[in-house]
């Protein structure tokens, strides 16, 4: 299942990167207080020239249909993997869930174009994709609201950031 999801921020591309996506007070902030996930993690994040490699453990807090939850267990988690290519403006990442992870696979680009001077369109695009017989469907459609409903809600808080941080 293909994905796409766009949101737009009054900032730089820079800024967005920097202040926002790369700190960790901000993900911090977005994921504990905000989304009020159980977990989130920064387990690495290192530069090679332009690029920066990032890896984080989170624990969501989503309400999974039945069959879901039954074939998960208890918290689901995942390590998103990725590559920020600053000259790009193009972040790729890999998901990688805690359980099932041969059968569910979730990988995608999120990259900024700018709209003004003062402005950038954030665009993800991801594939989605589960491998278990009678629930896969459902597992995709499942997988792709929950991202689009966690985006929303951080774009919300991402905005608000920004505006009062004068960023």
């Amino acid at each position: 299942m293909r994905v796409t999801i766009s949101h737009e921020f009054r900032t730089s591309a820079e800024t967005f990167w920097e202040r926002c996506f790369l700190d960790e007070e901000f993900n911090r902030k977005l994921y504990l207080e905000y989304l009020k996930f159980p977990a989130y993690q920064l387990v690495e994040s290192r530069q090679d020239g332009e690029k920066t490699l990032r890896k984080v453990r989170v624990t969501p807090n989503q309400e999974a249909p039945a069959p879901i939850k039954k074939l998960l267990g208890g918290a689901f988690a995942y390590v998103e993997e990725g590559v920020l290519d600053r000259a790009k403006n193009l972040y790729h990442f890999k998901v990688t869930p805690g359980t099932l992870a041969d059968k569910i696979r979730s990988e995608g680009d999120f990259r900024l174009e700018k709209t003004s001077e003062k402005s950038v369109r954030r665009v993800i695009e991801m594939n989605i994709e589960v491998k278990i017989f009678g629930v896969g469907g459902v597992a995709e459609g499942f997988v792709s609201k929950s991202m689009q409903d966690t985006y929303a809600r951080a774009a919300e808080f991402t905005s608000r950031y920004i505006a009062e941080n004068h960023l």
